[in-house]
């Protein structure tokens, strides 16, 4: 079933729907908000409060975007209230805890995560959600609510950063999106 076709059976009451919805949409919707409040108890709350907004308001989905990306516009809405609300304090880096054989990748991904950290939050919030969430620049431009060339600049100002930061390691950044 597509999302379309869940959710207008969640907007026409039904719990089955909801279920499958959040279902589908939850975990990535969290990793998303996870990345972007940087408080895993903060994050919940929010992924809380936009599945619930789903439910009780999915009958106003007007169609002129997919229903995934209206659902992170959703979410992204409630997460920047919540920013507002408070002070979040930064993520500690990975736990430290490595695999046998996958210390180099682990290295890696510390790399990227510390270069995303450098970014401006909105130069990383394109790139987390081109590379890390699978939007294209348009549904890019809908969520975070901005002109689609505004995003487009976000992402070339992302990737040379990026580039700079990591450097040989950076080669294939600019794979996603678009």
């Amino acid at each position: 079933m597509t999302d379309r076709e869940l959710l207008r059976l969640v907007a026409q009451g039904d719990v089955t729907a909801f279920r499958e919805w959040y279902d589908r949409h939850s975990g990535p919707l969290f990793a998303y908000l996870l990345r972007l409040l940087r408080d895993a108890h903060l994050a919940e709350d929010v992924l809380s409060e936009a599945m619930l907004t789903v439910w009780t308001d999915a009958r106003r989905y007007r169609g002129e975007s997919s229903p995934r990306t209206w659902l992170y516009a959703i979410a992204r809405n409630k997460a920047t209230d919540r920013l507002r609300q408070r002070v979040v304090w930064p993520l500690e880096a990975l736990d430290g805890q490595r695999v046998d054989g996958e210390a180099e990748r682990v290295d890696t991904r510390v790399a990227v995560e510390e270069a995303l950290k450098r970014l401006p939050p909105d130069q990383r919030e394109v790139v987390e959600l081109a590379f890390f969430h699978g939007f294209a620049y348009e549904e890019i431009a809908r969520i975070v609510r901005c002109p689609l060339n505004t995003v487009k600049t976000r992402m070339f100002l992302a990737k040379q950063k990026l580039r700079a930061q990591l450097g040989d390691a950076g080669g294939r950044v600019g794979e996603a999106g678009g």
